[in-house]
């Protein structure tokens, strides 16, 4: 009888100490008490700043880089306004030429230390009169491409002259050739204040031309 006491009450406390255990036990791994996957990464580490506030707020000692919508770039400069005068023609004023059937002639002349000079010849292949106003323009060329700048009249004097059926007028060309340019190959001729342009065979050096009134020849 004092046997079977002794082994109900041992058999009592080892059942009290096992639900003690088990009261005193977390929750066991895998169960509902572990944090899930999503908040914890929600949560920034100790000593460190998430992403969105580190692309909101420059490190310390760095600049800030510049707004996308920076200042425009200044303009280019604004082309000459229309009507603006341009370098002076031997073509450019006075009335057009009536003179619609010419043929223009370039002779060589002599030259100087410092000149070359040329005679510009205007006659009228037409069977009825006409006139000629203005004063003719001289282009260089060398192999196909203007070389120097056109010619400029000699004078601010008028330059007409009347032209009968086989006459002929002259503009004597005046080079002055002391520069050290390009020599042409061709001397093109425009008539004066008329679109009729011929280019002839010549050598004249692209320093400054000027060309006179039209005359008679002498």
């Amino acid at each position: 009888m004092t046997l079977r006491l002794l082994a109900g009450v041992a058999a009592a406390v080892a059942a009290l100490g096992m639900v003690g255990a088990c009261s005193s036990a977390g929750p066991a791994p895998g169960r509902s008490g572990q944090p899930s996957q999503a908040s914890s990464a929600a949560v920034s580490a100790p000593g460190t700043t998430s992403a969105a506030a580190t692309d909101a707020t420059p490190a310390p000692g760095t600049t800030p880089a510049p707004s996308a919508t920076a200042s425009s770039a200044p303009s280019a400069s604004s082309p000459p306004a229309a009507g603006a005068p341009g370098p002076p023609s031997a073509t450019s004023s006075g009335p057009r030429s009536t003179c619609r059937s010419l043929m223009v002639r370039v002779i060589r002349g002599s030259a100087a230390p410092g000149f070359e000079f040329a005679a510009l010849q205007f006659v009228n292949t037409g069977q009825t009169r006409c006139v000629l106003y203005g004063y003719p323009q001289v282009r260089l060329l060398s192999a196909g491409a203007v070389i120097g700048t056109p010619s400029l009249p000699a004078s601010t004097a008028s330059s007409r002259f009347t032209l009968a059926p086989g006459a002929v007028a002259e503009s004597r060309l005046k080079d002055y050739s002391s520069c050290q340019a390009s020599l042409s190959d061709e001397i093109q001729v425009v008539a004066p204040n008329s679109s009729i342009t011929i280019t002839r065979p010549g050598q004249l050096r692209a320093c400054r031309l000027r060309v006179s009134a039209l005359a008679t020849p002498e």
